[in-house]
């Protein structure tokens, strides 16, 4: 509301608006401009962005949150990828985009490689976890697990299971995807080691 946007919005004569109902509008004229390629610069929440990306699939890209992560490639978010670029001016992201026949269908590049590698690390860790819960469960085991350790690893459990579903259904779709579409790819860059705020930013701080 207004009166918690503070200062630095509200008295600057800017006007804050829903962010999806926003986007599909700005699609909409985007695309009857005849844009191919949208690119939204954000600085939502993981979790808003994840919902903004899914009710408006004509975004193919989302750059930044305010998590400000370190993405080292392109992640799937909706029917399109995201990347964050940390903070404080410590990295530079390249964006390389490749045109092909399928103008209209993008898919990035490299990131089949790095979901195998995350499926097999996913499938290690139920495995594990599975295991230690099994052999806990045996009569005179050598490790026993109270009732919240037996919750927590349990948790843990299905929020991997969970993980591993995703990235093989991600790489799925990466398997289905024609050999024309256009390509999208990510190298993140890293610049100096010490970065230090400008004293306008301190004070502002």
């Amino acid at each position: 509301t207004p009166p918690e946007l503070g200062r630095w919005v509200v008295d600057q004569g800017l006007v804050v608006r829903e962010p999806v109902a926003e986007a599909k509008a700005v699609v909409r004229e985007l695309k009857a401009q005849g844009c191919q390629l949208i690119v939204l610069l954000s600085q939502l929440s993981r979790q808003e962005l994840e919902k903004l990306m899914e009710a408006v699939p004509e975004v193919t890209l989302a750059l930044g949150s305010s998590q400000a992560e370190l993405s080292t490639q392109l992640l799937p978010m909706g029917k399109g990828y995201f990347a964050d670029a940390f903070t404080k001016g410590k990295y530079a992201g390249l964006v390389t985009v490749a045109m092909r026949e399928r103008q209209d269908l993008f898919v990035a590049a490299r990131l089949r490689e790095a979901l195998q590698n995350q499926r097999t690390d996913l499938a290690n860790q139920v495995q594990s976890l599975q295991t230690q819960l099994d052999t806990a469960n045996k009569p005179g085991a050598p490790l026993k697990l109270d009732a919240e350790s037996r919750a927590t690893m349990e948790r843990q459990l299905a929020t991997a299971k969970a993980k591993l579903k995703m990235a093989v259904a991600q790489l799925d779709q990466q398997a289905q995807a024609p050999a024309d579409a256009s390509t999208i790819d990510l190298v993140m860059a890293a610049l100096g080691n010490e970065i230090a705020d400008e004293a306008w930013v301190q004070a502002r701080v």
